[in-house]
């Protein structure tokens, strides 16, 4: 960047590179004779563009697929309207799959995401704005427990009853909806 004058100022535009946080400009200066001066650090803060994502309610049940909202950030919405959202979910038992989402006038979208999540499944959104700029990911998580509860009154779970002859029932009971079996294996510590 040439200096107004000799031993003058600059002044530029720039347009840090994709995602938030902190972010670091390093500057260095030129004379007449091309002699680098030492290099000055500015550190800024950049706010995240990335949409609000909300499910319908707040720890969607395991089987039944819950409804997303997604909403713009309002200084990207205010200066090119977001027209459509990537919707990608990724840790389920399903392969990742995207999603692309049409944004109402107003930016906000809705859709229904099926989510398995025995891993742990993660769904990340992007909105893109009508300029072609594509905003910081959203990120919204859950991870449902589908383990049945096993239960004992004759051996209590870390516990000592029974014993070597001693009978026990155990009762398997399920977390989710639909169970119609059980698998089950015996060891010996």
């Amino acid at each position: 960047m040439r200096a107004d004058s000799p031993g003058g100022s600059a002044t530029f535009s720039l347009m840090p590179p994709a995602g938030s946080g902190p972010m670091t400009l390093w500057v260095s200066s030129l004379d007449r004779a091309f002699n680098l001066s030492e290099t000055t650090s500015y550190t800024f803060r950049v706010g995240s563009t990335a949409p609000t994502v909300t499910p319908a309610v707040p720890a969607p049940e395991f089987g039944r697929p819950p409804t997303f909202t997604f909403r713009p950030d309002a200084a990207l919405q205010s200066k090119s309207p977001v027209v459509g959202y990537s919707v990608r979910t990724v840790g389920g038992v399903d392969d990742d799959r995207t999603i692309e989402v049409a944004a109402a006038a107003n930016g906000t979208a809705r859709t229904k995401l099926t989510l398995d999540g025995f891993a742990g499944e993660r769904v990340e959104v992007t909105s893109r704005s009508a300029n072609g700029w594509i905003s910081d990911a959203a990120s919204w998580g859950i991870f449902y427990d589908t383990t049945p509860v096993v239960a004992s009154s004759a051996y209590p779970e870390n516990g000592i009853g029974g014993g070597v002859g001693v009978p026990g029932t155990f009762t398997f009971t399920p977390r989710v909806k639909g169970v119609v079996s059980y698998t089950y294996s015996f060891t010996v510590n």
